[in-house]
């Protein structure tokens, strides 16, 4: 009888079907992507906790697309991220070292549905030009590809930043004003070399520039969607989009 049982509990478990793997949603990039609350980035940066280096919100935008499309997140996203173009000012942190982080992981899989993807600002304070960002980013998309061919591949553009060609350092009960030329020239700069991207890897992309116009860093609270350097609103890190503007770019994600 013992034995008996046994084969019928066998033969049961042979029978139950293999639990599925979850479908993923990888998203690799800057600090616009990765958006760690500015305590948790200062203290990675000064090696003064057990932060790893490259902290993260559990609610910037990659996350909340990953939850609108019942995806689970994978987040290789990196503050200070430059294309393997750039020496960046901070160590380690080449694109290419995310997509090595991936790749060891196995994130990057055949079951991998979406993978985010929003770098290229930091390569133009830098030194860097867009046909070399193009140039170096391409081998990067390739294995992305490569890893995962099922991943819808999306480039995501940087929102609208400043108010013309001026920047505002503060944006509270008062806002400051500062013209900041070079600002909005790499603003421009980054659409531009974005798009080339994707047109010369076949991948798509999002372009936030239409959706958040008026939304910029001088717009007054209800519009912004990226904050200013001093900023009462919701945000974590200075200069960088806000609570809104993370979930404005998960909305426009999810609707592609």
């Amino acid at each position: 009888m013992t034995r008996l049982l046994a084969v019928v509990l066998a033969a049961l478990l042979l029978a139950i079907p293999a639990p599925a793997h979850a479908r993923t949603l990888v998203l690799f990039g800057d600090s616009v992507p990765a958006d760690p609350p500015l305590r948790d980035y200062v203290a990675s940066e000064l090696g003064s906790s057990g932060h790893t280096d490259c902290p993260t919100s559990g609610d910037n935008y990659g996350v909340r697309t990953a939850e609108g499309l019942g995806l689970q997140a994978q987040d290789f996203s990196c503050s200070g991220a430059t294309s393997p173009s750039v020496v960046s000012l901070l160590a380690n942190r080449d694109f290419s070292q995310q997509v090595d982080r991936a790749l060891t992981s196995a994130a990057l899989d055949g079951d991998t549905a979406r993978v985010l993807i929003t770098v290229g600002f930091n390569d133009l304070y830098q030194g860097g030009t867009p046909d070399n960002f193009v140039a170096a980013m391409i081998p990067q998309i390739e294995r992305i590809h490569d890893a995962a061919p099922n991943a819808r591949v999306q480039i995501v553009g940087y929102p609208t930043i400043t108010d013309g060609d001026d920047i505002c350092v503060v944006n509270t009960d008062r806002v400051v004003r500062v013209h900041a030329p070079a600002v909005a020239h790499w603003e421009r700069q980054a659409q531009h070399m974005q798009a080339e991207l994707a047109a010369a890897t076949g991948v798509e992309f999002v372009d936030l520039k239409e959706s958040t116009r008026g939304r910029h860093m001088c717009a007054p609270d209800e519009l912004r969607h990226w904050s200013a350097i001093i900023d009462d609103g919701p945000t974590n890190l200075p200069f960088h989009l806000n609570a809104h503007g993370h979930r404005h770019v998960a909305e426009v994600i999810a609707r592609s």
